[in-house]
């Protein structure tokens, strides 16, 4: 639908650029018309539209670019521009106002505006080079969004084939682990172990990777039912039995009473497990991790406590972001991508609650998850 309008190609356009303006002043309307039509290096048509419902509703095809005024009959302020990127997704927005307003300005660009521009500093050959800069920019945005979902695909597929032979590799060690291949030396064992623990952590990261691809693309939803937390944290644990007897970790397990909640147990098992797989991990030998379940008259709330070195503010401020390794003085064995904890705050996120962390470097680390007891269907498209 774009004309990549350039210096090398806008005096050969066979076709010409559509514009729509929106814009109640039929009079100021009808001047940057003209202006534009004058003024522009390039062919311009111009559709004229004088209110919202008149420009979502009675204009046949989508145009190249939009200018529109804030304030309408039918619509006031940042609303306007968030109901016409709704309905126009994929056309540039330059918004002309007479408000003289940094703030507004970035509010409207962060509602969906390609370009902000002052009513009174309107001339015709500067509104064509801000439509220009703003498809130009658009396309550019297009481009890197497809790149940016071409990457998370590839990874995608990698991390599954990835975690395919890795679950493999990991089975067959056990087996010699566990006797079923022969007698191995003590040394032999002691190598196949540390083999054992890399493989499963490898394993963890790449579920991991799986897991935030599909949440963030939108390909996993929340699958809501009435579950029992208490339950859904016991195996969670079970599941990470293994992992803490090879680090010589107790799991302590406190449980409230019974919780019974509408949430999706297998993303919140989930989150449960990353969050003991830290705690493990960042625990000394022969320590303990505490896990413990509770409720508040609104709030389901599950608490992990591991007595680790804890983490600095500096660290703490850095926990919950995509890419993020947590400790910065973290040994080679115990570092990771931080994926683990992203992930848990977006699931936590689409069930509207939240991840919060307590650390200090006397105390260790205590993560502390929650999740409304009034969770239903409707908030998970809130949180969408």
């Amino acid at each position: 639908m774009y004309k990549l309008i350039s210096s090398q190609n806008k005096d050969n356009l066979a076709d010409s650029l559509v514009v729509l303006i929106v814009e109640d002043n039929r009079g100021f309307s009808l001047a940057v018309s003209e202006a534009l039509k004058s003024r522009a290096d390039f062919p311009v048509k111009i559709i004229r539209a004088f209110n919202l419902n008149e420009a979502i509703s009675q204009v046949p095809a989508p145009p190249d670019a939009v200018l529109l005024d804030l304030n309408l009959p039918d619509s006031n302020g940042l609303n306007t521009v968030i109901e016409l990127r709704k309905a126009m997704p994929n056309v540039p927005i330059i918004v002309i106002t007479g408000q003289d307003c940094l703030k507004l300005a970035l509010d409207a660009l962060k509602s969906g505006a390609q370009d902000y521009v002052l009513k009174g500093e309107i001339d015709g050959r500067y509104l064509a080079r801000t439509i220009q800069y703003s498809i130009e920019r658009m396309q550019a945005q297009k481009q890197l969004l497809k790149i940016t979902n071409q990457r998370e695909d590839f990874m995608a597929v990698l991390s599954h084939d990835l975690k395919n032979n890795l679950v493999g590799c990991e089975r067959l060690i056990k087996l010699f682990l566990d006797g079923a291949l022969g007698e191995m030396s003590k040394e032999q064992k002691a190598s196949l172990s540390l083999m054992h623990k890399t493989m499963c952590d490898s394993i963890h990261i790449s579920k991991d990777l799986l897991e935030l691809y599909r949440y963030d693309s939108g390909k996993e939803v929340l699958r809501i039912e009435e579950a029992d937390l208490t339950a859904t944290v016991q195996r969670a644990i079970n599941e990470v039995q293994g992992f803490a007897s090879y680090a010589n970790v107790q799991l302590n397990f406190r449980a409230g009473s019974p919780t019974q909640l509408a949430m999706d147990s297998i993303a919140i098992e989930h989150v449960v497990v990353n969050l003991l797989h830290n705690a493990i991990k960042f625990s000394p030998r022969n320590s303990a991790v505490d896990v413990q379940t509770y409720r508040t008259d609104d709030t389901a709330i599950v608490k992990v406590k591991d007595r680790g070195q804890g983490l600095s503010d500096l660290e703490q401020q850095r926990l919950f972001k995509r890419i993020n390794e947590g400790r910065i003085d973290r040994s080679y064995d115990n570092g990771g991508t931080g994926l683990g904890l992203y992930l848990c705050h977006r699931i936590l996120q689409l069930h509207n609650g939240n991840l919060s962390c307590l650390s200090s470097k006397s105390s260790g680390t205590t993560f502390q998850a929650c999740i409304p007891l009034a969770f239903s269907s409707q908030g998970l498209l809130q949180a969408k």
